[in-house]
């Protein structure tokens, strides 16, 4: 049997990992926040939070005392102002 047979009859492990178990390794919001010194620090925080560390906007508001439309606003904004430059 040549080489891409045996490729193409090999089945990959489809590896699933609920949210749980997906997000085990993320730092806390208390961490993620700790840099935030003003308003434009403060942002970052929440785009990261976000987009990296992926806490769901509820979890940011409840943390950060804003409303979860507030938010989404901000960290769309931090997002367009770094695809901008």
């Amino acid at each position: 049997m040549d080489l891409p047979c045996v490729l193409l009859n090999e089945q990959v492990k489809d590896i699933e990992f609920n949210r749980n178990e997906r997000l085990l390794g993320r730092p806390s919001l208390a961490r993620v926040f700790s840099k935030a010194r003003d308003k434009p620090s403060r942002n970052e925080c929440i785009h990261q939070a976000m987009r990296i560390h992926e806490y769901t906007l509820k979890e940011i508001a409840n943390f950060t005392g804003l409303h979860y439309s507030t938010i989404s606003v901000i960290a769309k904004r931090v997002n367009q102002d770094k695809h901008q430059k």
